[in-house]
């Protein structure tokens, strides 16, 4: 297994990364729209149309989020991205993973892959840990918990 580092935030300091995702994602519906049009602007498949366009414009990785109890645990697929090109970063409720790798013939272009994670209950961001191995990442982030009264 390889660390991967992770950059802790603020709210405040996610606020960029998060309206990087929403500029995806507006992109996203743009194309969908323009699939609608050229399909004739028949109903009945916007599903369809939005898959298709975030399939075009986005690397959606495929992930798994657990609650263990005392931590979460997110296992996102990245294979056929380097290790040195995945960035996590976390706040106290929030994650955004972000991965670029460079693609085709001389690297003419790149494919990026970014997805965000909301959670219930605040993580330490002290303490989370990032892993990658064999195209899996591996985020554990234990719960901050709260202080029982006596």
């Amino acid at each position: 297994m390889r660390p991967v580092t992770i950059q802790s935030c603020t709210s405040s300091q996610l606020f960029p990364l998060l309206a990087e995702y929403e500029k995806q994602m507006d992109e996203v519906s743009r194309r969908a729209y323009h699939l609608f049009e050229h399909r004739g602007g028949t109903h009945g498949q916007a599903l369809d149309d939005w898959l298709d366009a975030e399939r075009q414009i986005l690397c959606l990785p495929q992930a798994h989020t657990t609650d263990e109890g005392h931590s979460y645990r997110v296992v996102t697929a990245l294979s056929g991205f380097p290790v040195d090109k995945i960035q996590v970063f976390i706040g106290p409720q929030d994650m955004v993973i972000r991965a670029v790798s460079a693609v085709g013939e001389g690297a003419g272009f790149s494919l990026k892959a970014m997805t965000q994670y909301r959670f219930c209950q605040p993580v330490d961001i002290t303490r989370v840990t990032a892993t990658f191995e064999d195209g899996l990442l591996q985020v554990d982030m234990p719960k901050v918990l709260k202080a029982h009264a006596a």
